[in-house]
């Protein structure tokens, strides 16, 4: 999922740099990619708590973690691809949106809006599901795994702290962004 996220970035910004008006659908496609692929990043690095360190959930029952994590990337992956604006934020010193042929969503669905509320349900679920998941893999394992288990816990604990601070920081700040950069980096 990580791997997924990090194309659908590299293969957005060919198309921003490019600034095609009107957009085709590959264009728009590419477009989603890019503006979707945080919330999927943030979503895989829920996930990857769920089945580290042994690549698996704990047992089937902690599987609707995987399912729920499918459901809230391609919500949001569809929701970017079909929206009638898309764009970004100060890009180039200026915010760049264009129309999208093929949008059918109303933007303010997803801003503020019913479709980032169920995003948002999604992610908060995920987030604490993983809590008891990496408290009984840590309790069922020994030695190894829970060292690995401590390092990982630490840096996730890391991230979301700073994650929080940046959230809800008024404003935008360069420093509470490269914090959440460092403190994501330190996740393996």
């Amino acid at each position: 999922a990580v791997r997924v996220a990090l194309l659908f970035d590299c293969l957005g910004w060919s198309v921003v740099i490019a600034h095609p008006e009107p957009p085709s659908f590959g264009d728009v496609l590419a477009l989603a990619m890019l503006t979707s692929g945080f919330f999927i990043f943030s979503v895989a690095a829920f996930l990857v708590l769920y089945i580290f360190p042994t690549g698996r959930f704990l047992s089937r029952r902690w599987s609707w973690a995987g399912w729920m994590a499918a459901a809230v990337s391609a919500e949001v992956f569809f929701v970017y691809l079909f929206l009638e604006e898309g764009g970004l934020a100060d890009f180039s010193g200026q915010d760049w949106v264009t129309h999208n042929p093929f949008g059918v969503i109303p933007v303010d669905l997803w801003y503020d809006g019913p479709l980032q509320v169920a995003f948002g349900i999604g992610l908060i679920t995920l987030f604490v599901g993983v809590i008891p998941s990496v408290i009984v893999r840590y309790l069922r394992s020994s030695g190894l795994v829970r060292a690995q288990i401590k390092w990982v816990g630490f840096a996730a604990g890391v991230w979301v702290v700073v994650f929080a601070i940046n959230l809800f920081s008024p404003g935008e700040g360069d420093v509470f962004s490269t914090l959440n950069f460092i403190a994501l980096a330190m996740v393996p």
